[in-house]
């Protein structure tokens, strides 16, 4: 049986290091969140499905306030994505599910959760981990969370270290080791894939293009589509 309860949650809060007894989905409808385990760490953003397996060790921070959908169901009905946790790939179908899960109470009624079972399983079967965190310490300097919160709300290629370094009370260099410490990536590396992520979500949307980049900062299509067809190359390997 599905269970499915829709949750808000205030900026700053923080679920200190638990784990579950099952297998847990959590999607993000708004907001943003970081989540590590001791060996990994990634940022969550609205439209992205976060797995979480059953025993594993994490922690949860709310950067931005946030709507989120926790699901769970009964032992082996889910597929087993990882070991650790992981974001996985979504399809335009399970965003409209889950938009339509998010205007509704905040537990979801079982005779409406049953009703939706099918589709519901069908589209987990169709979804493969895309993004395993790679952390060197599974833990996040609070110094980062202001970047995190503002790329991941403002998506932009051209955001920069310099821009909040001084904010921060770090250098640049400090800030960039910090990413490398957190999520096992520099920060160019870590905003590139929040942006593309973000790609993802407005092409599924129906988005033109040419409103895509400029939204994200490209200064030019060509440029965008580039970037953007080498990272959906990546996501489908």
């Amino acid at each position: 049986m599905l269970k499915h309860s829709i949750k808000d949650y205030p900026n700053g809060q923080d679920f200190g290091l638990h784990k579950h007894q099952v297998d847990q989905l959590v999607y993000v409808h708004h907001g943003c969140g970081v989540v590590h385990s001791p060996d990994a760490a990634l940022a969550i953003v609205s439209g992205q499905l976060l797995w979480i397996p059953s025993q594993c060790l994490h922690e949860l921070r709310i950067v931005r306030k946030s709507k989120m959908s926790i699901m769970h169901c009964d032992a082996n009905l889910l597929p087993s994505y990882s070991d650790s946790i992981s974001l996985l790939s979504v399809t335009p179908l399970w965003v409209q599910l889950m938009d339509n899960f998010s205007h509704r109470e905040k537990v979801v009624e079982d005779s409406v959760a049953n009703a939706y079972s099918g589709v519901f399983f069908d589209q987990l079967a169709q979804q493969v981990a895309v993004n395993q965190g790679k952390s060197q310490s599974g833990s996040i300097d609070k110094r980062l969370l202001p970047i995190i919160e503002h790329v991941s709300t403002e998506p932009n290629i051209k955001a920069s270290l310099s821009h909040y370094s001084a904010r921060c009370g770090a250098s640049e260099r400090t800030l960039n080791r910090l990413f490398n410490t957190a999520f096992g990536m520099p920060f160019s590396a870590w905003r590139r894939s929040v942006v593309m992520e973000k790609a993802l979500q407005q092409y599924r949307q129906g988005q033109k293009t040419t409103d895509i980049a400029f939204d994200l900062g490209y200064s030019s299509v060509s440029a965008f589509s580039a970037a953007f067809n080498q990272y959906k190359c990546e996501v489908a390997k």
